[in-house]
């Protein structure tokens, strides 16, 4: 399993298994800046045997472009107005399911069997005040976001 964090205004995905990403911000909230993406890895050929055929690496413009690839037009988040999941989905890509789970890591909302469609609204009732996490779910990857319910 590959997991990048990934600083949307910068447009940079940081490989987390290598190294924690630092950076400096002035105080404030920055909600919609940054995100975890997770990727499973590419199989490796087991009749291959060379010495790098292990090697979990990939170059950094690869990442970018098989994340941008497979997550760019792909969006996911909670509209505090509307009390909902909002799911946009231009590329019209197979979801298999959307959850939400609380800071504990508990389940409070899940879905499957998502349209096929450019976007989706799934309404959630009775959702305290708090910070979230959002998983979509697709063929290829996870889209993981945290998100803040007022």
């Amino acid at each position: 399993m590959l997991i990048y964090a990934h600083d949307k205004e910068l447009n940079i995905f940081h490989d987390l298994r290598i190294s924690n990403y630092e950076f400096y911000l002035e105080e404030g909230e920055y909600l919609k800046r940054f995100e975890i993406v997770l990727k499973n890895n590419k199989p490796v050929d087991s009749n291959d045997d060379s010495e790098d055929s292990n090697d979990e690496t990939e170059d950094d413009n690869d990442i970018t472009d098989d994340i941008s690839d497979e997550f760019g037009s792909l969006d996911i988040h909670f509209s505090n107005r509307l009390e909902s999941i909002i799911v946009i989905n231009p590329a019209l890509k197979n979801i298999q399911s959307v959850e939400l789970f609380n800071i504990l890591g508990q389940n409070v909302y899940s879905v499957k069997n998502i349209p096929t469609i450019n976007y989706s609204e799934f309404k959630t009732k009775n959702i305290s005040s708090g910070t979230y996490i959002l998983k979509l779910n697709t063929e290829t990857g996870t889209l993981i976001k945290k998100v803040l319910v007022e």
